[in-house]
């Protein structure tokens, strides 16, 4: 499985995540042969991991649109992009609005969660071809409403060029950014700012998140990493008990993995 392989050996990549320049949704650039995987076997409501999950989560969902859809997932959260390259078809997921309550505001956040986290279920048992020209930097698994990711052998030379507790502005501030769309709180823009932080650490190493929410919600290198360099780690979450957060601390992660493309791995 995709979460265990990426600890300690390279995966050739089965999806890229990236936030837009508006920060509005996110993307997700898919293999050719994994996104026919994704239509062949996310056929139906009726398929067994999409009538698990609806159990599992017990949250009132939209009913699930096939991938051989322009829209799809519970309630369209996800469409289908023009492909920029032959080889990988591109996926759009438009963060919702979670400004107020009402009905139709939830419907909407739970119906997002629940279709990236079907996604990512997906991603986890997908399999390809060796390919050795781009590999999986991380994983997603998100759980209700929180968050776990699992960081590469292969992004570890990545963080590890920046010094002690440097501080990663731009992932903040997209972090930021996302936070403030989807709660429509531009009215408490300098409070919240305070809120964010994200931070590297290399004795011990780590990777640290932090958003607004109860008693310090962050997403923390775990405990049980390993003291060796190339080795990867679990990120995991410390009162991540909301989509918002979960949706923000998610954008934070697609960020880190768009800067680590962006020089070379």
């Amino acid at each position: 499985m995709l979460e265990h392989d990426i600890l300690t050996s390279d995966r050739s990549i089965v999806y890229d995540l990236y936030p837009t320049q508006s920060v509005n949704a996110l993307m997700v650039g898919i293999p050719t042969e994994v996104a026919e995987q994704l239509t062949q076997n996310l056929t139906s409501e009726k398929d067994g991991r999409i009538n698990l999950l609806i159990k599992t989560l017990n949250w009132k969902l939209s009913s699930f649109i096939p991938p051989s859809e322009d829209e799809w997932g519970f309630g369209k959260t996800f469409a289908w992009e023009d492909p920029q390259t032959l080889d990988q078809v591109l996926l759009s997921c438009t963060l919702p609005d979670i400004s107020s309550p009402t009905p139709e505001n939830w419907q909407r956040m739970h119906d997002t969660s629940a279709s990236l986290n079907l996604l990512f279920r997906f991603f986890n048992l997908a399999s390809r071809k060796q390919d050795d020209s781009q590999k999986q930097l991380l994983h997603i698994m998100l759980e209700h409403a929180t968050i776990n990711a699992v960081l590469s052998t292969r992004l570890m030379p990545f963080l590890a060029s920046f010094p002690q507790d440097t501080k990663h502005l731009e992932i903040e501030q997209t972090m930021y950014q996302a936070y403030l769309q989807m709660a429509r709180a531009e009215d408490k823009r300098h409070y919240l700012r305070y809120y964010f932080s994200v931070q590297t650490r290399q004795s011990p190493r780590g990777l640290y998140l932090k958003c607004p929410g109860i008693s310090d919600c962050s997403l923390n290198a775990g405990y049980y990493r390993s003291s060796q360099p190339d080795i990867g780690y679990l990120l995991e979450p410390h009162n991540v008990d909301n989509c918002l957060q979960q949706f923000t601390f998610l954008v934070g992660l697609a960020k880190l993995n768009q800067q680590a493309k962006e020089v070379g791995f």
